[in-house]
C-alpha cells in the first residue's frame, strides 16, 4: 500500500511537472491555423455523439445485461492516439503520457462531480476525502490515512498501451460498488481534485475510429464505429440503431459463442458453416436491437429508416455478404419485432423485457 506521504509526493511531482505544459499548449492553440484544428474539433463532436447515445442505450438496459461495470460517464483520449500529435495538443491541450477527457455524458457521474471536457487527468486515487490544494500549487495536503493510487503506478508507467486506454480499462474493472474515486486534474493551468461516485452500467465501451470505411463491430467488450459510418447517419435514431445492433451482440454474448464454436470471423468466415453461424447471430442482433432502442427512448422505426436508406444507397444485391440478410429482409425483421413490442407488457420500471434476452438466445454449435 502506498503511504499518505508517498501519495503526496507522487501527486506533487505530477503537478510540478505539468506547470509549464499548460501555457505552451495554450500558445499553440492561439497560433494554430483554425482550418488545421477544425477536423479535430469535428472528431471530438462525433465522439461526444457516439458516447452519449451509447451510454443512453447501456443505462436504460442495465437490468437486462449479465455483465456490469462501474461507469464514470466520460470518454478518454491521449496524445499518442493521434497521427498529428502537435495539432491534437493544440486543439485539446493534451499532455504526453496523460489521458484527457474528450467527451462527457449529460448528468453522468463525472459531470455531476464537476469534471469538464479537456480536463487532463494527472492521477486517480481512492479513499481520500480530506484533501486540499495549497495556494503554492506544489501538491495536496491533509491526506487521510488509507489512500491508495489507482493510476499511475509503476506497472502502468511501463505499459505500451495508450494512457487513455489503460486508465479506461482500470476504471472499468473496479469492483461493483459505489466507491468514491478522486481525480486529480489540470484545468486551464490550475490543479484541482474532484471526488466521483461512479454509476453501474452494462460492461461495454465505445470507440470512434477515424476511417473512410463504413464499419461497426464489437469484440464483446468494445464497440468500434468508424467516422464515415457516423457521418452518413441522418439523426440520433439512426446512429442508435447501429450501436444497438452491436450492443445486442454483446448482450447475447455472440463474440464468445462464436469463438467457442470455432467460427472464423475473418475472410474464411464468409464461407460454409461459419457464414451460416455468423448470420444467425446477425439476425438475433437485429431482432434485439429495436427493443434496446425502445427502452432507451429512441424510436425503433429509426432502424427501418436507416437500413432502408443504407441498403438502397450501399447495398450490393446478390453480391451482399452471406453473413447478413439483405436490407429488405432486415427491415422485415425490425417490423416483426416492433409489432411484438406493441403487445408486450412492460416491467415494473416501464421497460420492455426483450424476449431474446429472457431466453438467452440460440446456442451456436
Amino acid at each position: 500500500m502506498i503511504t499518505r506521504w508517498a501519495l503526496i509526493a507522487l501527486i506533487g511531482a505530477l503537478l510540478a511537472a505539468f506547470a509549464p505544459l499548460a501555457s505552451s499548449a495554450h500558445a499553440q492553440t492561439n497560433a494554430e491555423d483554425s482550418s488545421t484544428l477544425a477536423p479535430f474539433f469535428a472528431l471530438q463532436e462525433q465522439d461526444q455523439r457516439v458516447f452519449s447515445i451509447g451510454h443512453r442505450l447501456l443505462s436504460a438496459n442495465t437490468d437486462y445485461c449479465s455483465s456490469r461495470v462501474t461507469n464514470f460517464g466520460f470518454q478518454l483520449h491521449s496524445l499518442d492516439q493521434y497521427g498529428d500529435p502537435s495539432a491534437a495538443q493544440s486543439a485539446f491541450g493534451l499532455v504526453s503520457g496523460y489521458p484527457s477527457i474528450s467527451a462527457l455524458v449529460q448528468n453522468g457521474a463525472a459531470e455531476r462531480a464537476g469534471l469538464q471536457k479537456n480536463d487532463v487527468i494527472l492521477a486517480v486515487f481512492a479513499q481520500g476525502r480530506q484533501i486540499a490544494w495549497p495556494k503554492s500549487g506544489i501538491g495536496p495536503h491533509r491526506v487521510t490515512q488509507g489512500n491508495y493510487t489507482i493510476w499511475p503506478t509503476s506497472e502502468t508507467e511501463q505499459s505500451e498501451l495508450a494512457p487513455a486506454i489503460m486508465l479506461a480499462r482500470m476504471l472499468a474493472n473496479r469492483p461493483l460498488k459505489h466507491e468514491e474515486i478522486t481525480f486529480a486534474v489540470q484545468r486551464n493551468g490550475e490543479q484541482i481534485y474532484l471526488p466521483v461516485k461512479p454509476d453501474i452500467t452494462c460492461a461495454t465501451r465505445f470507440q470512434l475510429e477515424s476511417s473512410r470505411k463504413r464499419r461497426a463491430a464489437t469484440d464483446g467488450e468494445l464497440i468500434t464505429i468508424t467516422t464515415k459510418l457516423v457521418e452518413i447517419t441522418r439523426n440520433d435514431e439512426e446512429l442508435a440503431a447501429i450501436l444497438a445492433h452491436e450492443l445486442a451482440h454483446n448482450f447475447l454474448q455472440h463474440p464468445d459463442k462464436l469463438t467457442a464454436a470455432g467460427v472464423d470471423r475473418g475472410l474464411l468466415g464468409q464461407l460454409g458453416s461459419s457464414a451460416g453461424k455468423i448470420k444467425a447471430t446477425e439476425i438475433e442482433a437485429d431482432r434485439l436491437s429495436v427493443w434496446l432502442m425502445a427502452n432507451a427512448g429512441f424510436d425503433p422505426e429509426g432502424a427501418i429508416r436507416f437500413w432502408t436508406f443504407f441498403g438502397k444507397k450501399y447495398g450490393k444485391g446478390i453480391f451482399s455478404a452471406p453473413t447478413h440478410y439483405r436490407w429488405k429482409k432486415r427491415v422485415r425483421l425490425f417490423e416483426e419485432e416492433i409489432a411484438a413490442m406493441a403487445t408486450a407488457e412492460r416491467d415494473e420500471n416501464g421497460l420492455l423485457p426483450p424476449p431474446l434476452l429472457l431466453s438467452g438466445g440460440a446456442e451456436i454449435d
